[in-house]
């Protein structure tokens, strides 16, 4: 039992170790990293800007930082299976922030529903977000 341990924490550290190159390659990986990897702004810029939804793992001071929340949620792309936005994962304060949202919607339609609602009565945010919604003609094909 000993040794399975031992061959664990080895592995383990091992990951650890190599954990920042592979936050390059695939953002979700911040999931896994070390609390320091995840305060890390550098580290989770990468994470971010690899996928945007690996805001979730950030620590909250990052979650805070609007450098890394722009980042996240310009990478966030739209798509037939993403419902999801990075702006969820966005501190409140964030999430009442125009220049924020606005980026939020202009890239994935669907942010809409994690802006503030003060600023989901904003007409442009609004007319941005039905025009970039991903499944705007669901169920219908488009054509």
């Amino acid at each position: 039992m000993l040794i399975v341990r031992y061959l664990f924490a080895v592995k383990f550290s091992d990951m650890q170790y190599k954990l920042p190159e592979r936050i390059q390659e695939d953002g979700n990986t911040l999931e896994f990293a070390d609390k320091s990897l995840q305060k890390d702004k550098e580290v989770v810029l990468a994470a971010v800007q690899q996928n945007g939804l690996a805001l979730e793992y950030a620590d909250k001071s990052l979650q805070k930082d609007k450098e890394v929340v722009l980042a996240a949620v310009k990478e966030n792309e739209d798509g037939y299976a993403n419902f999801d936005s990075a702006l969820q994962y966005a501190d409140k304060s964030l999430q009442k922030d125009k220049e924020v949202v606005l980026a939020a919607v202009q890239q994935n339609g669907d942010a809409f529903r994690f802006a503030d609602k003060s600023l989901q009565k904003d007409k442009e945010i609004k007319e941005i977000s039905e025009a970039s919604t991903p499944l705007k003609d669901w169920p219908f094909p488009l054509s």
